[in-house]
């Protein structure tokens, strides 16, 4: 658990070689200003299942390893990341950002 103030910078990260799922839920309030991933597709705003529950994209994927997605994702406390791709095994993930 991280504990922050607000204004606060925070990275969340998962190394390549650390499996294919990546869950993180949010027990604070937070913008999300940057994310680096490849090829691994959206990240999606809960588990994704087709026109029955969660939000299919919060944040897109780049095109290629040398862009990294730019904006501000505000996210809220409770709500929960996930992805679930072998790109995220084969590169990792980064996202960071500030408390809000």
């Amino acid at each position: 658990m991280i504990l922050l103030a607000s204004g606060d910078a925070f990275l969340l990260s998962q190394e390549a070689g650390n499996g294919n799922t990546y869950s993180y839920t949010a027990t604070a309030d937070l913008i999300m200003l940057n994310w680096g991933i490849t090829s691994a597709g959206d990240i999606n705003l809960g588990t994704w299942v087709n026109a029955t529950s969660g939000v299919l994209v919060l944040m897109k994927s780049p095109d290629n390893a040398l862009n990294n997605g730019q904006s501000r994702v505000v996210f809220t406390t409770g709500s929960t990341l996930y992805i679930d791709n072998v790109d995220i095994n084969n590169y990792g993930i980064c996202i960071g950002g500030i408390e809000l």
